[in-house]
């Protein structure tokens, strides 16, 4: 099967190591590599984000969303964004000199109107929001404290490679930091008002 990025997208969502190199084009030239991933599920919606390195050499990244049918199997997911990452994931040093000694840093914050199927009123659309927060090779594992309508829940993830992805629903706050780190709390708030997941 040809290598695609939705395919791989699909492939984290259902549990699978990605395939990661195209390996060569029809006409012998380098094709995409997938460099690293992270993933968000909220309830039935599921998130991916994937970094990659293009057939130019330049790194970009691409973020899908699916949803997971009453059956437990995740429809072909959509491409909602993407475009360079805008530093090298290769280069250590470059990216140590964006973060400026800081563990974590937001580096992208978008919003866009799905069709979530969670509300009954607006024919079922929600304005989602999407950060992608630059890790330092230093940290192992992130917090996050995801505040909602009368909830409260924090969680330790392991920090995936080069980005992370979260992802606030209407209502939600989330407060992401490092593990045991000192430095900042990076807060992150959803649009509009809440619906419980």
């Amino acid at each position: 099967m040809p290598f695609s990025l939705k395919q791989a997208a699909h492939d984290v969502l259902r549990g699978r190591p990605p395939l990661t190199d195209a390996g060569k084009d029809e006409r012998g030239r380098p094709s995409t590599t997938l460099l690293a991933h992270d993933m968000s599920v909220r309830g039935n919606l599921g998130f991916v984000l994937l970094v990659h390195r293009r057939r130019d050499g330049a790194a970009a990244e691409e973020l899908y969303w699916s949803v997971r049918e009453a059956d437990g199997v995740w429809a072909e997911p959509e491409h909602l964004s993407g475009g360079l990452t805008g530093a090298d994931p290769d280069d250590m040093d470059g990216l140590a000199d964006v973060l400026r000694g800081e563990p974590l840093m937001l580096v992208s914050d978008a919003e866009t109107l799905l069709c979530t199927g969670r509300r009954a009123y607006d024919d079922g659309y929600e304005s989602v929001r999407f950060a992608q927060i630059l890790t330092a090779a230093r940290v192992r594992s992130v917090e996050v404290e995801r505040l909602g309508p009368g909830t409260r829940h924090t969680t330790r993830r392991p920090a995936p490679y080069l980005l992370t992805l979260l992802v606030a629903l209407p209502g939600e706050s989330l407060r992401v930091r490092a593990t045991g780190s000192a430095g900042p709390v990076i807060r992150f708030d959803g649009i509009g008002p809440g619906t419980s997941v």
